[in-house]
């Protein structure tokens, strides 16, 4: 049975295997350590502007924008050293990039966190182009004043709405492009993308399938689950955390560690021929640590092809074929499975989802064409 004990020799370990593993690629949490570049995270920050980002790289930058414009930077990569903050301007904090960011053809410097997304800050003069080649319309935006005194902080809005999908878990993910005029920056427009998730759901409808849930644990990490039962599970255990007092099983959580948030399992399931009571799980990946057993003697349980083993079957590291969904997103998967100190084992899932390429009608001229 796998027991997880604490102590730093472990989320060492853990922090070296998720690397040697290469879950981080794409890379997802970015708001955990990561040997992301300077110029990869830039790139990131483009698909982030762009409405192009996946879903772990848009929620690990966005945590960063939080950090970086609350003056903290707990967690951040050494990538995001040179990013500052500007507090002269008001009532919204600038972020100052060590170089410039271009997004849909325009380019700057400058960063404003809203609670819409994060926005490019661009010369004025390309607001006409923008709404033209992107195809925005321009929306209503409220005219109430701010809960915190003064004026909206949008007077002028367009927008476009490039990307929506409904999940199995009954949300509903939408990308918006916005380009705005704010008063308090004159001369001056912002441009960006508003990542919306529409949360309707039922705690009654959860605790029906709390059951479901612990069934479809060894699918998750095994990697045969399919991306809609992904985002069903991560939402259940969302919800489990903070309604633990709502449930008759013993679903528990543990502190967030290097890796992700370890769960308790109410009963022990069985996973690649081993009984596992508790797991780790991070921007929809999930991990678990094996006793008292082999990395070969796991990816054989689990069926990893041979082809797939490395280090002479100490690591095996599968990439699954990708996938096209109907909506067009590409879906992929990894599973990862090698040898741990201390007679232990690391397998995980890493699930990485990618937005489409809208083409290049969202991109509009270069600066100064």
């Amino acid at each position: 049975m796998s027991v997880f004990r604490s102590g730093s020799w472990l989320q060492a370990v853990l922090v070296v295997a998720i690397v040697v593993a290469a879950v981080t690629v794409t890379p997802r949490g970015l708001a955990q350590p990561s040997p992301i570049s300077e110029q990869q995270l830039m790139d990131h920050l483009e698909q982030l502007l762009e409405c192009r980002a996946e879903e772990s790289t848009r929620s690990g930058l966005e945590y960063a924008v939080m950090e970086v414009n609350s003056d903290e930077r707990h967690g951040l990569p050494e990538a995001y050293a040179r990013w500052s903050l500007d507090r002269s301007a008001t009532p919204v904090p600038q972020i100052r990039l060590p170089g410039s960011v271009s997004a849909f053809g325009v380019s700057g410097d400058r960063l404003v966190g809203l609670v819409s997304g994060t926005h490019l800050v661009v010369p004025e003069q390309y607001r006409e182009s923008l709404v033209q080649s992107l195809g925005l319309v321009e929306t209503a935006v409220s005219r109430r004043p701010r809960l915190s005194g003064g004026p909206p902080l949008i007077d002028l809005l367009w927008t476009r709405m490039v990307s929506s999908r409904h999940l199995a878990n009954g949300e509903r993910r939408t990308a918006t492009i916005r380009v705005a005029v704010m008063p308090s920056l004159p001369g001056k427009i912002i441009v960006g993308c508003d990542y919306g998730t529409d949360r309707r759901s039922v705690v009654a409808a959860v605790v029906r399938d709390e059951r479901q849930a612990l069934a479809m644990v060894p699918r998750l990490l095994g990697c045969e689950a399919d991306f809609a039962e992904n985002a069903w599970m991560s939402r259940e255990l969302s919800i489990f955390a903070g309604y633990e007092e709502a449930f008759s099983l013993d679903w528990r959580h543990g502190d967030r560690g290097e890796v992700g948030k370890l769960v308790f399992l109410p009963t022990p399931v069985m996973i690649a021929g081993n009984a596992i009571n508790a797991f780790y799980r991070k921007s929809g990946s999930f991990y678990v640590i094996h006793d008292g057993t082999t990395a070969a003697s796991v990816a054989g349980n689990l069926g990893i092809p041979p082809a797939a083993s490395m280090d002479g079957g100490k690591r095996f590291r599968y990439e699954m074929p990708k996938v096209i969904a109907d909506d067009g997103w590409q879906e992929g998967k990894t599973l990862s499975v090698f040898d741990l100190p201390q007679g232990r084992v690391f397998q995980g899932c890493d699930y990485a989802e990618t937005f489409p390429d809208w083409g290049p009608e969202l991109h509009a001229p270069r600066n100064g064409t």
